[in-house]
């Protein structure tokens, strides 16, 4: 079913936790590797952590323009973990995240991805272990995706416009958690999710994705508000 990925588009879970993916398993091929070297040559600290994770290591044949995810494990900050040059190497966008553990706010919706989700490919040991499945899970992805300030017609250009589709339909994800116990980001996952919830409006999303690289203002009110509801059903107990 997943012959096109290196691992399931799905967490892998065990009882209330989801657990890290054996990477160590997978025999990329050397564009991958290569990437990877590519990648760490352009790292200036060889003591933090970092990660890649994304298409580059769970599709077989990604996008060409998709993007190279790269995650920065930083206990304190001393200089740059990465040289700006990264971009210019690569004909794709390079999106770097910081996960600042003494930050006032740290991004904590990266740790799942870090633990569960990600290579190290640099810095001292890491050790990656399970995440619970409890509201300290799902309420961090909820309000990052924040569906409810997102607008009901999406006139952003195209880059733009693809993260915020990826929001709404990433949203579906969470929902399926809570009401079905599996969790993807996958957007053709999630958008599969969607269909057995209503097939119509399923279809129509995959309709409004497929229009992700136009200048068209896309109606996502059907989607938004049906995600509103059935978040707010949840958190009533309906």
């Amino acid at each position: 079913m997943y012959s096109h990925r290196y691992c399931s588009p799905i967490w892998k879970r065990q009882g209330d936790y989801f657990v890290p993916k054996e990477w160590s398993k997978i025999r990329y091929p050397h564009r991958v590797r290569n990437i990877i070297d590519e990648i760490k040559n352009h790292l200036t600290d060889k003591d933090t952590p970092v990660f890649v994770r994304g298409s580059l290591i769970e599709e077989k044949n990604p996008h060409p323009k998709s993007d190279l995810d790269i995650i920065i494990f930083q206990h304190h900050h001393t200089q740059d973990v990465i040289s700006p040059k990264i971009h210019q190497s690569f004909q794709r966008p390079v999106d770097i995240n910081l996960f600042d553990a003494n930050a006032l706010e740290p991004r904590t919706i990266l740790l799942p991805l870090i633990h569960l989700r990600s290579i190290q490919i640099s810095g001292t040991t890491f050790v990656q272990h399970p995440i619970p499945i409890n509201t300290q899970f799902w309420e961090p992805l909820w309000s990052c995706y924040a569906i409810g300030r997102l607008k009901n017609d999406i006139h952003a250009p195209p880059p733009r416009k693809v993260m915020e589709l990826k929001q709404l339909i990433r949203a579906v994800g969470v929902l399926y958690l809570r009401h079905r116990g599996d969790f993807s980001r996958d957007i053709e996952t999630c958008l599969g999710w969607l269909e057995t919830y209503d097939k119509e409006l399923g279809v129509y999303t995959r309709q409004i994705w497929s229009k992700r690289s136009s200048l068209e203002v896309l109606d996502v009110a059907p989607i938004r508000h049906w995600l509103l509801e059935s978040w707010d059903d949840l958190e009533s107990g309906l």
